[in-house]
């Protein structure tokens, strides 16, 4: 095999592609974390550390998947947020109508 620093970036993401599921299943055993941002990036270095990619795609890689964690931790709270805000504005409306039906009645 042919050090990282050989590698072309097509190896490096043939390599990715190949070893991600294999070396991901083993660190999910031996870092014992729930936290898929410390999985993802551990088996990036796994990987450079293997030669298995090469020090840009090691490089890239690391930036996309802090990327992608950040928005992925953002993204449910905004959806919260929102759900929260439909079911609250749902359940005003039901007690707004109930009240004001009921308000109605008793004012004829």
């Amino acid at each position: 095999m042919t050090s990282s620093m050989e590698l072309t970036d097509k190896e490096s993401f043939d390599n990715y592609v190949d070893y991600v599921d294999e070396i991901g299943c083993r660190l999910i055993n031996e870092l014992d974390t729930d936290d898929f941002e410390v999985i993802d990036l551990a088996v990036v270095k796994e990987m450079y550390t293997l030669d298995l990619i090469n020090y840009e795609f090691h490089r890239n890689q690391i930036e996309n998947l802090r990327t992608i964690h950040k928005y992925r931790r953002k993204g449910p709270t905004r959806l919260c947020s929102l759900k929260t805000t439909i079911i609250v504005g749902i359940v005003f409306l039901l007690v707004y109508s109930v009240f004001s039906n009921g308000i109605n009645k008793v004012d004829l």
